[in-house]
């Protein structure tokens, strides 16, 4: 009799992976910044040329040596995000249905190279367009971390979203092609989600930054100065004249 695994929810997976990469780039990187004499503040981890390269391999060696030897990362295992085993056993039980053993026996996925990608997963792929390297580390598909790379992220966007579906079968085990459909149709939605109210508020958040710094400007302070101190000025807006936004 085999044990029923109980699905991981796409929202566990998600967060594992933003903690994860939250934690190897603060550690990682005031670590690397100690050891080569680089600057590092509280909340911040300034490194370029190599301490860089040497963190961007840290955070790839984190995550392939967790999750494929280690039985998950750290947050994986908090979380509870990983399946003891990997998932990839099949169960020695013949079933009733025969067309879903058929369907298990020719199921390759997870098997890298070797994995055959059915026809109906030759499509774009919107959630690792949108979710990018979150969505790499929640598939087993690593490669996804060049978004960290600068000039090569603009480029692997693209690439993930045509590539995204077959890396995915390869590099994880699926149930069957509709478990497969359904998780990453669930990815796709939570990019929507993410884009549709993360890019406003950081649009919004830089908007802000922007108008307060200008309002602070030596400039703009020299010049309600002497907006103040004209005569026409004052007798056309009144007294005390008052600045509106910004």
């Amino acid at each position: 009799m085999t044990d029923v695994v109980k699905p991981v929810s796409t929202w566990r997976i998600v967060f594992a992976a933003v903690l994860d990469s939250l934690t190897v780039l603060f550690v990682g990187g005031y670590v690397i910044s100690y050891a080569t004499g680089s600057t590092a503040t509280l909340g911040e981890v300034h490194l370029e040329g190599i301490p860089a390269l040497i963190l961007f391999a840290v955070i790839i060696v984190y995550f392939v040596v967790g999750s494929k030897y280690l039985g998950g990362t750290i947050w994986q295992r908090i979380l509870g995000t990983r399946r003891i085993g990997g998932g990839s056993s099949t169960p020695s039980l013949p079933t009733e249905n025969t067309a879903h053993q058929l369907a298990a026996k020719e199921n390759t996925s997870g098997q890298g190279a070797a994995a055959i990608i059915p026809p109906e997963l030759d499509h774009w792929n919107w959630g690792a367009f949108l979710l990018n390297w979150v969505w790499g580390i929640g598939n087993n598909t690593f490669i996804a971390l060049l978004m960290f790379v600068p000039g090569v992220n603009i480029v692997m966007l693209f690439v993930l979203g045509v590539k995204g579906s077959e890396w995915a079968w390869r590099n994880k085990r699926w149930e069957d092609v509709d478990h497969f459909k359904r998780i990453q149709r669930k990815w796709a939605i939570w990019g929507v989600v993410v884009w549709v109210t993360v890019i406003p508020a950081f649009v919004a958040a830089v908007f802000f930054s922007v108008m307060a710094s200008l309002k602070n400007s030596e400039a703009y302070e020299l010049a309600v100065t002497r907006l103040r101190a004209n005569t026409e000025a004052i007798n056309a807006l009144g007294t005390p004249i008052s600045t509106g936004f910004p």
